[in-house]
């Protein structure tokens, strides 16, 4: 297994994607492992990044195949989502069809819910090439039936659960985090937070208005931030509101996340129900929260709602502020039971299952 060289392409950015970072986690158990991101600084070794602002879709095909030409005896490609597709199988069809590729969805759209053009060509994109990957991988079981036979695949897609933790780097400060942020945690408020930027269509405003009616008890932390535009309907929503206790943070690298989620009290999952990718929502942020000891309250998707019964660690419904009030009044027991929940929960072994079955699949073996 050692001797397998690894090559993982993605057009998102290692230091702030989670999927990523567990993508990478998983190949360094198959072998000697390269990345080519969007970031805009190398993170360790055979880390190759494109970052530019002018730098468009075919510069990143470029660099991504000149990228595979330099690994020498290359055996597997990870397709890191739907635009490392097509670069993936450029590699493969001009260096050798020996290369063993894989390729991680992240998504469930199909054309009729997407609205706009770019994202309709995505759709096509997979149905074309999804096919042509040795493998695929999704994040759910739910998924994967859904993904069989919507893309005609002959077997369903191998499991990937987003079960991730949020880790210190090595180059840690905590000082300056500190500085930062504590500020916000000087209140007695019950801190509530969301990772999902503004999403104000998906939930986020009824999670802001909700929030915003109970007072200064509830503090509201919206990290991740979001599009110019959402931004404007962002801050006139406040406005118009009047709200105090609602605070936009901003996107956050992995060290401040993690500094600032542990700060919290109640962590907040949602997605809407108007599409296949919502509906059937896989998320990593509840396993984010749950390790750093919060409760959980999340939309009523039928995955959320499945894993807080399994795990009794929050509540999912259509009120986020009844389920807000509710959690408050036994957050105790709850927060018993998210230190019981994460304890029975392995990453590794979750990882190292991925890699055993991408290995036994490999030509070598």
């Amino acid at each position: 297994m050692n001797k397998v060289k690894v090559l993982i392409i993605s057009y998102s950015s290692y230091e702030y994607d989670g999927r990523l970072r567990e993508l990478v986690e998983i190949s360094q158990f198959l072998g000697e492992t390269y990345l080519v991101s969007k970031d805009r600084k190398k993170i360790f070794e055979n880390h190759l990044i494109n970052y530019s602002k002018s730098n468009g879709y075919f510069e990143f095909l470029r660099f991504s195949y000149q990228a595979a030409k330099k690994i020498p005896g290359l055996s597997l490609i990870i397709a890191d989502n739907r635009k490392a597709l097509i670069p993936g199988q450029i590699i493969k069809r001009l260096l050798t069809f020996k290369i063993m590729t894989i390729c991680d969805s992240r998504e469930l759209y199909i054309i009729k819910d997407v609205k706009h053009l770019v994202g309709k060509i995505g759709c096509i994109i997979e149905r074309l090439l999804y096919k042509k990957y040795d493998l695929v991988v999704c994040a759910n079981r739910e998924r994967a039936r859904i993904m069989k036979k919507l893309y005609s695949l002959p077997e369903e897609p191998l499991v990937y659960e987003n079960i991730r933790e949020l880790y210190y780097s090595s180059s840690l400060d905590m000082d300056s985090i500190k500085e930062k942020f504590d500020h916000f945690f000087s209140d007695n408020s019950i801190k509530v937070v969301s990772t999902a930027g503004y999403s104000l269509s998906r939930g986020g405003k009824k999670l802001i208005e909700e929030v915003g009616l109970l007072g200064g008890n509830f503090s509201l932390y919206i990290l991740g931030g979001g599009k110019a535009d959402e931004k404007k309907r962002y801050d006139a929503l406040i406005s118009d509101m009047n709200l105090s206790n609602v605070f936009d943070i901003g996107r956050l690298n992995s060290d401040e996340l993690k500094y600032f989620i542990k700060n919290c009290d109640i962590g907040v999952v949602f997605y809407h129900n108007r599409d296949l990718n919502n509906r059937y929502c896989a998320s990593g942020k509840v396993y984010e929260f749950l390790f750093e000891g919060l409760p959980i309250v999340c939309s009523s998707n039928a995955p959320l709602m499945s894993f807080c019964r399994k795990f009794q660690v929050g509540i999912a419904g259509e009120s986020f502020s009844e389920s807000l009030i509710q959690i408050v009044e036994k957050i105790d027991w709850y927060r018993e039971n998210v230190q019981k929940a994460s304890s029975r929960i392995d990453i590794k072994q979750n990882r190292k299952k991925l890699a055993n079955e991408i290995s036994s699949r490999m030509p070598c073996n």
